[in-house]
């Protein structure tokens, strides 16, 4: 009589279902949905375009008023002009590009080149069955994404996924996380948003002594203005600059 033998069942061939429901080598081909967040969140979004646009209308006034009709510098103006909205321009791509691009999605394709040399042959058995990596130690699984978490990789609890390289998760950009993908664009946002703030203030400024200097000769309403984009523009650059610099100061430290 044939002896009947047993065969035991590959790891790869093991259903394992966590408790959504989804099963384990699902989760982790296929990796965290991006969830969908209320409209609420687009609203402080809405707030930040408002105020990198909003100088706008006293920036053309007073390029046309002080520059062009009282100075006689229409060359000047218009390199004044090309430049703010140059700086403008610079600075909405880079908030668009924040807001747009995901931050870095953490997948098993992802973690398979960070903690296996690049390999993109190994399968999920030998990726489990590996002694040299423990995914229940911290930093290598997240419980609530039930996927391999990299090194440097954090959970977002507002977003409900990981991000690869998370730097934080900002309000201010329709509640959009910087990671990998999305943080040079963060750093590309602070320095022309800085750059535009000084470089209105700069000029506003410079108008606004003219104005004082010369009560009789400009308008009445162009100094009102020129005040309130010096005033505005230098409070937007104490803010702004000294935290694109510490950005810098931590591009440095890598």
């Amino acid at each position: 009589m044939p002896r009947r033998t047993v065969t035991q069942p590959l790891i790869d061939e093991v259903e394992l279902q966590p408790r959504d429901a989804i099963s384990f080598q699902d989760a982790l081909l296929d990796g965290p949905e991006k969830p969908k967040k209320p409209w609420l969140y687009r609203l402080p979004l809405l707030f930040t375009v408002t105020l990198i646009l909003a100088p706008q209308p006293s920036v053309l006034r007073m390029l046309v008023y002080h520059h062009w009709r009282v100075l006689q510098e229409t060359k000047l103006a218009i390199v004044h002009l090309l430049m703010i909205d140059g700086l403008t321009i610079l600075t909405l791509a880079s908030l668009t590009i924040c807001v747009v691009r995901d931050p870095g999605p953490v997948n098993v394709n992802l973690a398979r080149r960070d903690d296996y040399g690049g390999d993109e042959d190994v399968g999920l058995a030998e990726a489990l069955m590996d002694d040299d990596e423990d995914f229940t130690a911290p930093g290598k699984w997240c419980r609530k994404c039930w996927a391999p978490k990299p090194e440097r990789a954090h959970h977002c609890s507002i977003c409900g996924r990981c991000v690869m390289k998370m730097d934080h998760h900002c309000p201010w950009l329709g509640s959009a996380c910087i990671g990998h993908r999305t943080y040079p664009a963060f750093v590309h946002f602070l320095t022309c948003a800085a750059l535009l703030a000084i470089y209105i203030a700069t000029i506003a400024m410079r108008a606004l002594i003219y104005s004082f200097r010369n009560p009789f000769i400009v308008d009445e309403s162009t100094p009102i203005h020129e005040l309130g984009l010096a005033a505005y523009a230098a409070i937007v650059s104490l803010v702004v600059g000294p935290f694109a610099g510490y950005h810098y100061y931590l591009i440095t430290q890598v």
